[in-house]
Formats: structure tokens, sequence, C-alpha cells
């Protein structure tokens, strides 16, 4: 397993509906896979896998490569950057 931090380029953000569209390859992840999310512009943790409250309750849903998230964010723009970290299969000296 690899973790990996997405570009800018990777991802689309849509404040107000809380969802991020994942691009391609990435858009084909499983909830369990995403390792935190985090507003880099308000300083912000979105998501954390490692926070208590995420085990018990989903904080995140993905559908179609649309990661729906459940953080109050009324301070977030469309125009935010975040770090998003994955953690990924390694395959043949990459990763998928």
């Amino acid at each position: 397993m690899v973790q990996v931090i997405l570009e800018d380029s990777d991802y689309s953000y849509d404040a107000s509906e809380k969802q991020i569209t994942l691009f391609s390859p990435y858009n084909s992840i499983s909830p369990g896979q995403v390792v935190s999310i985090r507003d880099v512009t308000t300083g912000e943790t979105i998501y954390d896998s490692r926070e208590k409250s995420s085990l018990r309750i989903p904080r995140i849903t993905i559908s179609g490569g649309v990661l729906t998230h459940k953080a109050n964010n009324a301070r977030h723009s469309d125009t935010d950057t975040l770090q998003i970290a994955l953690t990924l299969k390694q395959v043949d000296g990459g990763s998928a």
C-alpha cells in the first residue's frame, strides 16, 4: 500500500453541495481508501479516518466518483485548495 496526496487537477470541489468529484484514475476508489481530507485554505479538517467518530458514523460516501462529506463547511468555497490523502495498492512499481 502507498499513500498519495492528490494534485489540484485530480478533483473539483462543490462546497455548497459538500461534494468532491474525483477524476480518473481516482474516480473508482472506495471510502476505505480515503485517509484524510483537509481544506488547506481554511485550515479545517473535512475528514480524518483516524477520528473515532469516523469509525462509528460514516462521514463520507462515494458514488460514481463523487465523494460527499458531512462536515460543517460554512466557511468553504468552491475555489478552496484541498489536501486529499488516499491509500492505494502498489502495482508493478506504480499505484492503482
